[in-house]
């Protein structure tokens, strides 16, 4: 079965070079079958909040349209922890890891969550 792969891209801030964020998908989008990119320009990684990016992809994750998460590092997720633990227990993310054991990935540290 081909897992249906979103990207999620972001950069903290205004004096980051837009091209980060086209450096972060082509990482990514290697050998998968990507249908979604989702991004987020000069917005922290503190939080998951204000983030339309993200935003829209958790909105798509509970509607299952795609099987796994992948970003070039965890941080470009979020910074905090405890938001990352309480996306690693999203029920729609949870449901596709349990489903084909997709669930997000961080390209640059290659693992599995």
């Amino acid at each position: 079965m081909t897992l249906r792969a979103v990207i999620y891209a972001r950069f903290s801030s205004e004096k980051q070079c837009d091209r980060s964020i086209e450096d972060q998908v082509a990482l990514c989008r290697d050998g998968l079958s990507v249908v979604e990119v989702y991004e987020d320009r000069a917005i922290s990684g503190a939080s998951t909040a204000n983030r339309l990016g993200w935003q829209r992809l958790m909105r798509d994750a509970r509607a299952g349209r795609f099987d796994v998460v992948v970003a070039e590092a965890l941080d470009r997720i979020s910074r905090d922890q405890e938001d990352l633990a309480g996306i690693h227990n999203t029920p729609a993310l949870q449901q596709n890891r349990d489903s084909n054991g997709a669930g997000w990935q961080g390209r640059g540290d290659s693992r599995r969550h």
